[in-house]
């Protein structure tokens, strides 16, 4: 119960938004392109957020000296990475894709570790290990037979993991500066260079065959998976760093397993349930031990300055 005490709720919420994004997309590929389905969420998404601005006098300007830094964070973001992530997710199968995104927190780790974000910690570091079991646990049962190019669609998704972690990395470097939904809008931008060569090159859907629940699980995904869920996770950086609030990207795969097994029916077996719990521990454990680690990293640093 002691790990259980260490959960952010905003980031909790913000799991939950991003595990019915797997049954949003999933149901919404069925009669939008991938190509469509990203250029629709993107201006639903940046009319959303500049329309908050406008609504509580935001600024939409960016400071001196931040320009790079910001644009990077939309381009990572919501840009390359959701290139490597949908193109990946439609070459192999869900259970691999859930995998290897899980993997994201243990190299966002690394990366905060490497620029000096963090201090390292092998109990940290067991944390993230005992929760990607956790996950291997949940997505252990096949999905599906894969369709397309599997090894592409595994190494896209590589990609993705790596420019998850990156981005994640670069929020932090600018989360204390702008609110999360100024962030958000003064960086979506940056996603363009990325999204409309995708956008251009790629089939296109038939919009008048759309069905009315496509558009609702597309609304789900720019307005709550994508405006709402990324303004948590960005104030969730800033209260407690890249890589704790990457640690709940672990808890998405086993919510996406229970809302599966709700929507579609598909059961959850004891395994599954058995990774579930792995995942929550694994993320209260590594959490407590990367609050510990920092803590006594700053004691450390004052001790010093005296």
């Amino acid at each position: 119960m002691r790990q259980l005490r260490n959960v952010d709720l905003p980031l909790t919420v913000m799991v939950l938004f991003w595990a019915f994004n797997w049954i949003a997309v999933k149901v919404a590929f069925q009669q939008i392109t991938p190509a469509d389905f990203s250029a629709a969420r993107w201006i639903l998404m940046e009319v959303i957020v500049v329309g908050i601005c406008l609504a509580t006098g935001r600024s939409l300007r960016i400071e001196k000296g931040d320009l790079l830094p910001v644009l990077g964070v939309g381009f990572v973001n919501m840009g390359a990475y959701m290139v490597f992530f949908l193109l990946g997710l439609s070459q192999t199968t869900a259970t691999e894709g859930a995998v290897i995104l899980s993997t994201s927190p243990v190299m966002t780790y690394f990366l905060a570790v490497a620029v000096s974000q963090e201090r390292f910690s092998l109990k940290a570091l067991g944390g993230c290990l005992l929760a990607f079991l956790g996950v291997v646990l949940v997505v252990a049962k096949p999905s599906g037979a894969p369709h397309g190019n599997r090894l592409l669609g595994d190494g896209l998704l590589i990609g993705a993991s790596l420019l998850m972690a990156w981005g994640s990395v670069l929020t932090r470097k600018v989360s204390k500066t702008y609110d999360p939904i100024r962030l958000f809008a003064i960086s979506l931008p940056a996603a363009l260079p990325a999204l409309i060569p995708f956008v251009l090159l790629s089939p296109h859907s038939h919009w008048s065959q759309v069905q009315p629940i496509s558009y609702l699980m597309l609304l789900h995904s720019a307005a709550l998976s994508g405006v709402a869920a990324y303004c948590l996770f960005y104030s969730g950086i800033d209260r407690i760093g890249a890589s704790g609030a990457m640690l709940y990207q672990n808890t998405v795969t086993a919510a996406t397993a229970l809302m599966a097994w709700a929507y579609f029916g598909t059961p959850v077996t004891l395994p599954q349930f058995v990774g579930i719990g792995l995942v929550v521990l694994g993320v209260g454990f590594a959490m407590r031990a990367r609050s510990q680690a920092n803590d006594i990293y700053r004691a450390s640093l004052a001790t010093d300055a005296n």
